[in-house]
């Protein structure tokens, strides 16, 4: 289903003002067991985000 222009131009409002994009780059030779693992995730977003707040958690245990 194709939205219109009014719902996309809605929604870049949206995304603006409540999200923020991060871009990742890997490099196919160094980070390539990174690549194949996170391609078999079902969610990469959900499955980085659950890793950051892992190792967020594990910096709050230090202090």
């Amino acid at each position: 289903m194709a939205i219109t222009k009014a719902q996309y131009e809605a929604q870049q409002k949206y995304d603006q003002k409540t999200a923020k994009r991060y871009a990742l780059k890997f490099n196919k030779i160094t980070d390539s067991d990174l690549i194949e693992w996170l391609e078999k995730q079902d969610s990469k977003q959900g499955t980085i985000k659950a890793a950051l707040r892992e190792m967020m958690e594990k910096d709050s245990r230090k202090k």
